[in-house]
């Protein structure tokens, strides 16, 4: 009888890096209850993801939309990808042991979901693409494809059900004149990863999308078109058990006279609080955010930075709540990364970068903030506000998408 293999320690996986006393006990209890659980072992990405193309150091691209946390076992990984179309890749990265897996895809991809049952499982889907794409990182390669039919479009973002045996995600059909129209949800099954229903959205548009619990999803809706001819925002909560949607309207906006409005980017902020970005645009290059939190326990909702304000100049394409309550947004057009302090209502920090900043999550396990931008990523410190260039600077930018 073979004896049980050691189990491994955080000195032999974390041998060549300098861990502060915190994170050396985070750690520990991160890796023992891996190795206590029935979960997936901590993985080696250089060596546990065959067929997979890896290495300690490598190109980055643009991050967009998917860049997440692993959720389910205890690495510090994190997901993202390419939504260029002469580089379709997915990458799965170890901030700390400088390591990434690279998988080649079909889809230019927009949203990378993780599993929440088994991280191994991610889907991919690219808005305004009919396609979505089944990666199983254990395999190394996408292993089913999906496309949609007669002129339907992936519009959003996706989520999970709690058992991780169906996927929810928007869509849109793209009519003959170009305009979007027939907004709905997909009900995909996992497994087959074939369509299992299709189910009409009642309240206009249905860009962002997340997972709220209790198989219900928040949905950022609005009626298209201009302010002055009644373009409206809410938020729409999905049950998926019963099929029912409930509709929570937006606090009444200021009056503008012209321009369009929209609901770019929600965050669940607790189980019953959602945070969404809103977006006016005014004619090319002319943008304003503003924030609105929407109770899902009462159906209120209130604004947390008005439009009328006028602090956030740019579209809010994304954003994260930091562990001290700080905001950290994303304002693609300007390259500004913003930190925005809610206890006083200011801008704590703005950061320049000289190209579009697509994306931002916050990841307070290891302290870190990281930035996707169309050339690489950044990683931040959510205190000091200040680069982490020891970890940003292991990942260079080869720009091989050719542009």
């Amino acid at each position: 009888m073979s004896s049980a293999p050691s189990k491994p320690g955080i000195a032999e996986l974390f041998q060549n890096e300098t861990l502060t006393v915190s994170r050396r006990d985070y750690l520990e209890r991160m890796l023992e209850a891996a190795l206590a659980s029935t979960m997936i072992p901590i993985l080696l990405p250089d060596k546990s993801f065959a067929g997979a193309k890896s290495s300690t150091s490598g190109s980055t691209v643009q991050l967009q939309g998917g860049f997440l946390e692993r959720p389910t076992d205890y690495q510090p990984e994190l997901f993202l990808a390419s939504e260029r179309y002469s580089n379709r890749r997915a990458f799965r990265l170890n901030l700390t042991q400088n390591k990434f897996v690279e998988i080649e895809s079909e889809v230019a991809i927009h949203s990378l979901e993780v599993h929440p049952k088994d991280s191994n499982l991610t889907i991919s889907t690219s808005r305004f693409s009919d396609t979505a794409s089944l990666i199983d990182w254990s395999k190394g390669r996408e292993i089913k494809v999906l496309r949609l039919k007669n002129r339907q479009e992936f519009y959003g973002h996706g989520a999970f059900a709690d058992d991780g045996r169906s996927f929810i995600c928007s869509v849109a059909r793209r009519k003959k004149n170009g305009w979007l129209a027939e907004f709905a949800l997909l009900k995909i099954d996992v497994e087959s990863f074939k369509i299992l229903e299709t189910i009409l959205f009642p309240y206009g548009s249905n860009h962002d999308l997340v997972a709220c619990g209790a198989n219900r999803f928040a949905i950022g809706g609005g009626t298209q078109g201009d302010i002055a001819k009644g373009a409206s925002t809410h938020l729409v909560i999905f049950d998926l058990t019963t099929g029912r949607f409930q509709k929570i309207d937006s606090p009444t906006l200021p009056k503008f006279e012209k321009g369009s409005i929209a609901i770019r980017h929600i965050l669940k902020k607790s189980p019953d609080t959602v945070l969404a970005g809103l977006t006016r645009i005014e004619g090319a290059g002319q943008q304003e955010g503003g924030f609105i939190e929407f109770d899902l326990k009462t159906q209120t909702s209130k604004f947390v930075v008005g439009l009328d304000a006028k602090i956030f100049q740019g579209e809010l394409l994304s954003f994260d709540i930091a562990r001290d309550g700080r905001i950290w947004i994303s304002l693609p057009e300007s390259g500004k990364l913003v930190v925005w302090n809610p206890k006083n209502h200011c801008i704590d920090s703005t950061i320049q970068h000289d190209v579009c900043v697509r994306s931002v999550r916050t990841i307070d396990d290891l302290d870190y903030v990281i930035v996707g931008t169309d050339k690489q990523f950044y990683a931040y410190d959510p205190i000091t506000l200040r680069r982490i260039e020891s970890i940003d600077s292991k990942w260079p930018s080869t720009n091989r998408s050719g542009r």
